[in-house]
């Protein structure tokens, strides 16, 4: 089985916010697909964005260098969360319906140093 992450977050009511995980690629280990999921009335509140760097970190660490991730057309928030990741993001593929991504991880150390 591929390594893999998972995180939640949880409000104050202790109900499930938000979850995130990566899934190594079996085949090219330095590689794994990241998702994030956030309940409608929290996006927007920066939990993605904690979510993301937090797996980004743990996948550095695992010897994860690139994220995938396979996002809808519409679904605007995780467009605006790729936006502002600080690493390169490179197209893949994208159809109809969906757009693939290349995240690289390897600025991921340096940058969250820098934010401190």
């Amino acid at each position: 089985m591929s390594p893999r992450l998972f995180v939640v977050s949880i409000g104050r009511d202790e109900r499930p916010i938000a979850i995130g995980r990566f899934i190594r690629d079996q085949h090219r280990t330095d590689s794994a697909e990241v998702a994030i999921a956030v309940v409608d009335e929290w996006q927007g509140r920066g939990i993605g964005t904690v979510l993301v760097r937090t797996l980004a970190l743990r996948a550095v660490e695992v010897g994860v260098r690139r994220f995938t991730a396979c996002i809808s057309r519409e679904n605007q928030p995780a467009h605006r969360l790729l936006a502002a990741f600080s690493g390169r993001v490179s197209l893949v593929r994208s159809d109809r319906w969906t757009i693939e991504y290349d995240l690289s991880l390897n600025e991921v150390p340096r940058l969250v140093a820098a934010a401190g």
